[in-house]
């Protein structure tokens, strides 16, 4: 460029020559540059409230007693100031209650306005007092409500709570979970006070009330409430942050403009753009430095842009762009400021592309780059918080960050109550995440190598059969399918079933492993038979009438495999099954007689008798033979003690025991094996000349004991340990007690809590299994474990009293010399007070008893032990039990124990085992490093140390009830060149990135990683992993991401506005087209805009118009949720779901829904608010009820409440009435709910979107049929292309026609015109909307958005009362009646398309579907256009249509080259599953694919694009349509008298 030399000379001179040299540049750049000033974009979102005070709004980032002293930190009458000077008090109480990292979090916070939304629930709520009569008229005042009264005075308000105790009738008002609640036990009475902190009012009411809440007297509940928050906003409301804006380059091939002119205002482009680094002169910097010169400055900025926009990034060659991923990290680390220059590469990259492209690369940039590849994919984007993954395919925004990081800080926070150290903190949360692991799920494998009770079916090591597979384990790499298994004469899978053979699945089963064997499935398999019916020892023979058809199968086994060899007695089991299952007639003594002679006579007798002759098999002798009862006996003894299920078959492969039991279930742990296989082998991690079996069963995660509850797996207990400050506290005093092995004073980790109620039937069994469990000294962990007994029945009872005497007994007979004798002793006490509580006798009947108890009671008034009431109150809240529930608590996990589920000796080895290995090891490995600064030294004891341990397990589990998986840095990352590091490095939080900088995440990223960085919220490490080779430009637009870390403030205090995206020194030839990107659970649009921002031309605004401004408006949330049925295992698909708000005579209907069959998904839409979600009156409410997820209760509505910016996901259940269970809710012939479609509780205006003056109904045509038509627009010129088919359907139509259009994109002068349409052309409307759902792979580009929602939304876009829908879309002329195809007889398809014509041979070439890959697909099917359909909604609900095709489009829109014109390809891509009815050719016509002459019998006809003549579709309109002219001009005469009125 023309100003490098300049640069240089900046660069290499000293400061004096550096301002000599600015000058002389800005003297040239003066002289050059043209008086045209830089044309802007300005794009800005407000919510539809205006913002609450600072002070408020900022006090909700507080919990609990954070809250009370935050309130109480605020002095009074500060609520009458300033922004500034609320914002300052906030502050300034912050410090005193928060840490540094909450403290940068906070700032964050109150900028983004993270609380607004709940402050305007608040504001809802006041209503409530309002209807009391309750007034706020100046910022001072506040009110307090006493049973439903309202009191005005602080010095009134006891008054009132005594009046209120001494009535017979109270009338509290309800409480809420979010609300700010003192209180102290259970009190009467609740005061709810509407104030503002930092009023003097507040102060007064609050000395008074909180006086009284910590006494008991009251519950004290305070609500913010402020002068005027319920006065009705005018204009734009509060301006928000958080969200994207993109300005992406349009291809112009097809002139998709409108050629009316727009006006506009004429405004300043505003402030100067310090977005861009350019050529080496940094403005920002400049600027700074030189505020005279601004002027001069900006002059010579927009010539560096000129020059840059001269080099048009679309000339920019493939070759150039080779190194571009590398040339981009390369300035981006050269930067004084690396994550701003990531943000303007990101933001700005069709401008800067050809300047980076010229850069020479570093190679050892590139090397470092290219070795970090083999790690971590390259473009792989990953952003990490104390290792925890933050998904950023999902939508990554502010407010979902800070409750993350505020997550995340609370969780260190109380890690680093417990003691540790920061570091050590960090480390202890990165404990694996255990069985709720979904990547990474720990190995549960069960040892059963006994030999002596093995059968083995086949070996694969020694078997004739497998002499010709190769045997060395590279085999296992070879080439082949996905999933394919690999062929290798070694035992690499052993299969060991566990077999009943009175279970009638034993049989079947083991006929299938045969058959498996027989085909060479490569797997080796074992049996171990098992039995619950084996005859006592001793008793006389039995025969067949007495024996169980088990143990007569097993015994005759037996016989014929010791006497014909193993193989004979597989054949004679898998040969009875087979013949019985084919001839049931026979009689099974018959068959197996039968059977048992003919192996006989085909195996060879292999067992020589004492005369040396082989001896083959009797039947009868076999039969009687009791001695091979022994070998059963052992066998099921075995199967028994590893806690294996005793009856039904049970399959373990490799150890590893499957849910189910089938060829198909051991099919697919095979194939996921062998991938575990391949990766061991390339990586030389299992020995090829040592056993195999020996290799993967060997290791922590083996054992010899099975207990469902405690192993990984569905039936896994899910119950964690709950322990809150008060509950260690508690834990602290109580004793615990060692096993007999180990010093009696050392450390011990593991803790096992034993919850009894010894008058329960599950109480004394598990107690003696406990104290059993306590005397082994052949545990394997026995040296780390430690117990402790709390009651968990009644209060005051004979129960209690005996434990304690149990628990006392611990003290009085603790013996460190000899453990084994004081453990025998307290045994001796606990079957003692057993035996007292059976026989009904009073403890006192027992000296020692007595004796305990009273020792026991004095230990508790020392404060050395919990009380028996304690101890059931700590059971019940810490681990969740009922009155007289059992369980066992190990190292925070929680095992239930019933008869259905005992509790015995061996499985708390089994627990300590599995707890020692999935997270205590981590603990203890963490401990031995850790400091515990906060803590006096002398109180650091074993025991102390045994409790933390406890405590940090149960913190663990508290964090995996969420799921919370946590990654570590890839040990092998190199990041000396191309790492960033930003922050305090000993922050609790520690933030990881990985960072493509030129991607459409680094747009989002980079400017969050700013703001983070800028508070000093965290510690930052951002690495660069650009892609390997671009083969295009990575970012083909502009970008910006509205986001201010600090509030800032004017010079009157207030804050200040213009947050706002600005785009400026664009391309002013370049087609733009804007897309919002704002956080994925808002509904925004379009508010104040005169331009078409579908198409954005900057060379087209007039001379005196510098900015085009666009204001946008959250009109509402999203709420998303799943409904299940409880009762059936699909979702209730078609459910009608509304949200009702209360007001006016009756509740109001806010939103309505349709449930999906995809995951039960739902969304509906509301502002901040309480809302009662209930089931539609009519068919829906008619079979359905809603299941209350507390109590189980069926009830007809529940509660919801939207507090914040992005509402968690709702998980509803609904139950069948017992009499509605065989009806389905799309039984109906009616459409379902078409019957009720008329209440007035229910209006479809509202569909995800409608209003009130949304919906237009034009006069009725005497006894016409509506037809229901759907299309959707973008920009303003297809907007005009819709106003003329509407107007041309509306013509043609000899029924009534109703309009169903996509708001979503939408102007504002469309909706603001639309209303006048319908009444005056005569037809009637709804605007729809629905939100792209989260699971559903998005899409980027804002025309494939649209094709999407053509198509992928059809079941739930509109009420179930359309029986149909015509989609017709808005560039088409409609010149017949569409009543035509609304009655045309689609032949049970769900949808109807035109197909492609095909006479018109000049086109051929273009016709892919005849080609390739279509051509095959297809068939004989046709390929049809898209642009005209018609859906029988009715059928396409019933055979699930929606669903099938949004499983399609997942499977095949994740490939960039599939699907390339969505709304078509994928309906005729699933002809196959979705069947289309071909519509007659007429009723499509397209200048481009059909003949001209056959114009002349078109029923529509549609402006195709002509890839050969390129022709702008106003042009083809004119030409070809000929009433085309005189409907554009009618409704342009309309448009004319709309603007007139």
């Amino acid at each position: 460029p023309r100003f490098v030399w300049m640069a240089r000379m900046l660069r290499m001179g000293t400061q004096m020559a550096a301002a000599a040299i600015l000058g002389v540049v800005i003297m040239v750049v003066a002289s050059e540059a043209k008086a045209a000033t830089n044309k802007a974009v300005h794009v800005s979102v407000t919510a539809p409230w205006a913002a609450a005070p600072l002070l408020l709004e900022a006090s909700e980032f507080f919990q609990g007693d954070q809250f009370w002293k935050y309130a109480e930190a605020i002095k009074p009458n500060m609520i009458t100031k300033s922004d500034k000077e609320q914002h300052g008090a906030a502050l300034e109480a912050s410090k005193k209650i928060l840490s540094p990292a909450q403290q940068a979090l906070f700032r964050l916070a109150v900028s983004v306005h993270n609380y607004s939304p709940k402050l305007q629930l608040y504001k809802e709520l006041w209503s409530t007092a309002a209807k009391a009569g309750c007034i706020i008229g100046s910022p001072g005042d506040a009110v307090a409500l006493v049973n439903g009264k309202c009191v005005n005075r602080a010095d009134a308000v006891m008054e009132a709570v005594q009046t209120c105790s001494k009535s017979s009738s109270k009338v509290n008002a309800e409480v809420f979970e979010f609300d700010h609640v003192m209180k102290s036990g259970d009190p009467e009475v609740t005061v709810v006070l509407y104030a503002s902190i930092g009023s003097a009012a507040f102060q007064a009411f609050h000395a008074v009330l909180a006086a009284a809440a910590k006494k008991g007297d009251i519950a004290y509940v305070l609500r913010h409430a402020w002068p005027n928050q319920g006065k009705e906003l005018s204009g734009p409301g509060m301006e928000l942050q958080g969200y994207g804006v993109e300005l992406a380059i349009k291809n112009m091939e097809y002139k998709a403009v409108d050629d009316r002119q727009k006006e506009g205002g004429a405004e300043d482009s505003g402030d100067f753009e310090e977005e861009m680094e350019l050529d080496g002169f940094d403005f920002k910097i400049l600027t700074q430095r030189k505020p005279q010169l601004d002027i001069q400055l900006r002059s010579f900025r927009e010539a560096l842009l000129s020059d840059l926009h001269k080099g048009d990034s679309s000339e920019i060659k493939v070759w150039a762009l080779k190194d571009l991923g590398v040339q981009a990290s390369q300035r981006i680390l050269q930067s004084d400021e690396p994550l701003r220059l990531i943000r303007d590469l990101s933001h700005n990259l069709p401008t800067l592309v050809s300047s980076v492209s010229r850069m020479r690369v570093n190679p050892e940039i590139k090397a470092e780059l290219e070795r970090n590849r083999q790690i971590v994919n390259p473009g792989t984007n990953k952003l990490n918080v104390n290792g925890r993954p933050i998904d950023l395919d999902d939508d990554l925004n502010p407010f979902r960050l800070i409750d993350i990081l505020r997550a995340e800080t609370e969780l260190m926070d109380k890690i680093m109550s417990l003691g540790f150290d920061d570091k050590s903190a960090r480390k202890l949360i990165l404990a694996p995440l255990g069985p709720a692991d979904p990547y990474n799920p720990p190995v549960f494998k069960m040892d059963l190598r006994e030999e002596e009770h093995l059968f083995w079916v086949n070996n694969l090591e020694s078997d004739p059969q497998y002499n010709d597979w190769p045997r060395s384990l590279e085999a296992l790499l070879q080439r082949g399918w996905p999933g394919q298994l690999r062929y290798v004469a070694r035992n690499l899978y052993t299969v060991i079933l566990t077999l009943d053979l009175d279970h009638p699945r034993s049989l079947p089963l083991f006929s299938e492993i045969m058959s498996s064997v027989d085909q060479n499935f490569p797997a080796r398999f074992g049996v171990i038979f098992k039995s619950s019916k084996i005859p006592t020892p001793g008793t006389e023979e039995q025969d067949e009438t007495t024996l169980s058809e088990g143990m007569i199968l097993y015994r005759l086994f037996i016989g014929l495999e010791r006497n014909h060899g193993r193989k004979a007695g597989f054949d004679f089991l898998r040969q009875f099954q087979d013949k019985h299952s084919a001839q049931p007639e026979l009689s099974r003594s018959s068959v197996r007689k039968d059977v048992f002679k003919s192996v006989t006579k085909v195996h060879r007798a292999v067992y020589k008798g004492e005369d040396g002759k082989y001896v083959k098999a009797k039947y009868k002798s076999s039969l009687n033979n009791t001695e091979s009862d022994k070998r059963l006996r052992g066998s099921s003894a075995l199967v028994e003690g590893a806690g294996l299920p005793m009856d039904e078959p049970m399959a373990l492969v490799n150890g590893k025991i499957l849910p189910g039991v089938g060829e198909t279930e051991i099919f697919y742990e095979v194939q996921n094996q062998m991938m575990q296989l391949q990766r061991m082998v390339y990586s030389g991690r299992i020995d090829g000349n040592k056993d195999i079996y020996e290799q993967l069963i060997k290791g922590s995660g083996t054992y010899k004991r099975f207990h469902k509850l405690i192993v990984p797996g569905a039936s896994s207990s899910k119950q964690r340990l709950a322990l809150s400050t008060e509950h260690r506290t508690a834990l602290r005093t109580h004793p615990k007690h060692p096993t007999v092995c180990g010093d009696q004073e050392s450390m011990r980790p593991i803790t096992h809590m034993v919850a009894v109620d010894l008058a329960s039937s599950c109480g004394p069994t598990l107690l003696l299994e406990a104290l059993k469990a306590m005397a082994d000294d052949q545990a394997k962990y026995c040296s780390k474990v430690r117990f402790t007994t709390l009651h968990s029945g009644a209060a005051d009872s004979p129960a209690a009293e005996a434990l304690v005497a149990v628990q006392e007994a611990f003290r009085a007979y603790a013996d460190p010399k000899d453990a084994k004798a004081g453990m025998k002793k307290v045994q001796e006490v606990a079957e003692q007070a057993l035996k007292v509580l059976k026989e009904g006798s009073a403890i006192s009947g027992s000296a020692e008893l007595s004796r305990l108890v009273a020792a026991g009671k004095t230990s508790v008034g020392k404060g050395e032990a919990l009380s028996g009431a304690q101890q059931a109150a700590l059971v019940k809240e810490a681990m969740g039990l009922s009155e007289g529930q059992c369980a066992v608590s190990t190292s925070g996990r929680v095992f239930g124990v019933s008869e259905d589920s005992p509790f015995i000796a061996a499985d708390f080895g089994l627990a300590a085992a599995a707890e020692n290995n999935d997270k205590v090891r981590h603990i203890t490995t963490t401990m031995d490093s850790a400091s515990y600064p906060t803590v006096d030294a002398d109180l650091i004891t074993s025991h102390w140390l045994s409790d933390l341990a406890l405590f940090a397990s149960a913190t663990i589990e508290d964090q995996r009830q969420h799921r919370i998986h946590r990654d570590r840095l890839p040990a092998r990352w190199k990041a000396d060149l191309t790492g960033i590091r930003a922050g305090p490095a000993d922050s609790m939080l520690q933030i990881t990135a990985f960072v493509d900088p030129l991607s459409k995440v680094a747009q989002r990223l980079a400017p969050i990683l700013m703001a983070l960085s800028s508070q000093s919220a965290a510690h930052l490490e951002v690495f660069l992993n650009p892609v390997a080779d671009a083969s295009e430009l990575p970012l083909k637009g502009y970008f910006r991401y509205v986001l201010q870390p600090e509030m800032e403030f004017d010079e009157n205090g207030k804050e200040d506005t213009g947050i706002i995206a600005k785009f400026t020194n664009l391309p002013p030839t370049k087609l733009l087209s804007m897309n919002l990107h704002p956080p994925s659970a808002w509904f925004v649009e379009g508010y104040e805009c005169v331009h078409d921002m579908d198409n954005i031309l900057l060379e087209k605004l007039g001379a005196d118009e510098q900015v085009l401004k666009a204001l946008y408006r959250l009109d509402h949330i999203l709420v998303q949720g799943h409904c299940h049925d409880e009762m059936e295992s699909e979702p209730p698909a078609g459910l009608m779901l509304q949200l009702l708000a209360e007001g006016g005579e009756k509740p109001r209907v806010v939103s309505d829904t349709l449930v999906m069959s995809n995951l039960g998904y739902f969304q509906l839409k509301a502002q901040p608010g309480i809302f009662a979600l209930n089931i539609a009156a009519g068919r829906s409410s008619d079979l359905y009820q809603i299941k209350d997820k507390d109590t189980s209760d069926l009830r007809s509505n529940t509660t919801i409440f939207i507090s914040s910016w992005e509402p968690e996901a709702l998980q509803l259940g609904v139950s069948k009435r017992p009499d509605k269970r065989h009806l389905s809710l799309l039984d109906s012939a009616e459409g379902g709910e078409g019957a009720d479609s008329g209440d007035s509780y229910f209006s479809w205006s509202g569909l995800f979107g409608g209003k009130a003056d949304e919906k237009a109904v034009a006069p009725s045509k005497d006894d016409a049929e509506t037809v229901h038509v759907f299309s959707l627009a973008s920009g303003h010129l297809y907007e005009r292309f819709l106003k003329i088919m509407m107007t041309s359907v509306t013509r043609n139509t000899k029924a009534r026609v109703k309009f169903w259009l996509l708001r979503n994109f939408l102007s504002p002068q469309f909706k603001q015109f639309i209303p006048t349409m319908a009444k005056k052309v005569g037809f009637d409307y709804e605007l729809v909307t629905y939100k792209w759902p989260s699971w559903l792979h998005q899409q980027t580009e804002k025309q494939r958005i649209i094709w999407g929602y053509k198509i992928l939304m059809l079941d739930v876009l509109f009420p179930l009362s359309v029986p149909k829908i015509i989609y017709i879309d808005s560039d088409q002329v409609v010149r017949a009646d569409v009543l035509e195809l609304w009655n045309m007889d689609l032949k049970g398809r769900p949808y109807a398309y035109t197909p492609f014509c095909d006479n018109k041979k000049e086109i051929d070439g273009f016709r892919f579907w005849k080609q390739g890959f279509w051509s095959n697909h297809l068939g004989n099917r046709p390929y049809h256009i898209s642009a005209l359909y018609v859906v029988d909604l009715q059928r396409f609900r019933a055979v699930g249509a929606g669903d099938q095709l949004r499983v399609i489009y997942s499977q095949l829109s994740r490939d960039p080259n599939s699907l390339a014109n969505l709304d078509q390809d994928l309906p005729n891509y699933a002809q196959h599953q979705v069947p289309i009815f071909s519509l007659p050719q007429d009723w499509l016509w397209c200048e481009t694919w059909c003949s001209n002459s056959s114009i002349t019998t078109a029923k529509t006809i549609d402006l195709c694009n002509n890839p050969m003549t390129k022709e702008p579709k106003l042009d083809q309109a004119r030409r070809i349509v000929s009433e085309w002219v005189e409907l554009d001009e009618s409704v342009s005469k309309l448009e004319e008298t709309c603007t007139g009125e």
